[in-house]
């Protein structure tokens, strides 16, 4: 059972989404703390932060990762963040990490295999208008 709410999540994520859009992502950062913290000594009121922030984490992954903002003629370019980066990727997930005091999540993150990706070849810089 989940160690929070869609409420409780709703507060720290900026797009106020709605509580069905949010249950899925609690519900896979529940799985995820079951999982890797079985076994673990640390306090459910933390479980439950962790697990909070990792459900912020899952929703922000799920919002498009480059946009492009325009005003008038001046526009700006900007990206989330670089895959690969696991929880490092958003704010959320850096909070998670930041409150695991067991280094349980920075574990997982490190052991994880990892690829990159870039671009050969001539970028078209016409940008939408």
């Amino acid at each position: 059972m989940a160690r929070v709410t869609t409420a409780e999540v709703s507060v720290i994520i900026v797009e106020n989404p709605s509580s069905k859009d949010l249950q899925g992502f609690i519900d896979t950062a529940n799985a995820i703390v079951d999982e890797v913290f079985s076994g673990v000594t640390i306090s459910a009121p933390l479980l439950a932060q962790i697990e909070k922030y990792l459900a912020a984490h899952f929703f922000h992954l799920s919002e498009p990762l480059v946009g492009i903002e325009r005003i008038d003629t001046a526009w700006k370019e900007y990206s989330k963040g670089l895959l690969g980066e696991g929880l490092k990727f958003t704010e959320f997930g850096q909070q998670a990490l930041a409150i695991d005091f067991t280094g349980t999540l920075a574990k997982l993150s490190s052991t994880r295999p990892g690829a990159t990706f870039g671009v050969v070849g001539e970028q078209d810089m016409n940008y939408p208008t």
